[in-house]
């Protein structure tokens, strides 16, 4: 009988991405040569389509493919229980379920969450956070944006998003406990509060 696969996370410091330092290291990671790499780093990497009223800039397949391998990386890094999105068996489900028995529910959404998420802070994410050299985290930060931002429709934007702001949010956890919400959940730019009284 074959063995259940598992999803194995782990703290943010034992991750692959924690303070590397080479581009030769990063390229490995995502299967591909620095050459390669460099090459995907280019904004005609992208094409965009319109959906529902919102432009959609989604990368083309090759590129798609490797930020799917970064994002396999990050997902695997431990993110709060109230994270309710971008790991393994969580889903919109999963966090309307977190609700399900609340008698007051307050639900409101980030405005141009990808939009406002540029550059700067996606870059302090791998440099600060992660630890990267300052030339490894550029290239980490040109390789999941698109003219300075986060692009909607991407694997990795979902995460580095979160990532990009996960102090801010941690923030919004604790002040909202702290004034007397029983819970709360974030599904992407989705934040839920509850309470049962």
């Amino acid at each position: 009988m074959q063995k259940k696969k598992t999803f194995k996370q782990y703290p943010i410091h034992q991750s692959p991405l924690f303070k590397l330092r080479t581009k030769e290291k990063l390229a490995t990671l995502l299967g591909i040569s620095v050459k390669t790499l460099l090459s995907l780093i280019d904004d005609n990497q992208y094409y965009s389509f319109q959906r529902r009223g919102k432009t959609i800039i989604a990368p083309r397949d090759f590129l798609k493919s490797k930020q799917r391998r970064l994002h396999q990386l990050l997902s695997r890094i431990e993110t709060p229980e109230w994270v309710q999105f971008g790991k393994k068996g969580h889903s919109y489900i999963t966090n309307g379920k977190q609700h399900i028995k609340a008698n007051f529910l307050k639900t409101m959404d980030v405005k141009s969450f990808y939009e406002s998420t540029t550059e700067k802070f996606v870059f302090k994410f791998f440099y600060s956070t992660l630890e990267q050299s300052p030339d490894v985290a550029e290239l980490c930060t040109k390789f999941v944006t698109h003219k300075g931002i986060i692009p909607r429709g991407s694997p990795t934007s979902q995460l580095m998003a979160y990532w990009a702001y996960f102090q801010t949010f941690s923030r919004i956890h604790k002040l909202v406990l702290e004034n007397g919400v029983d819970k709360m959940t974030l599904f992407v730019d989705d934040i839920s509060c509850s309470a049962l009284s």
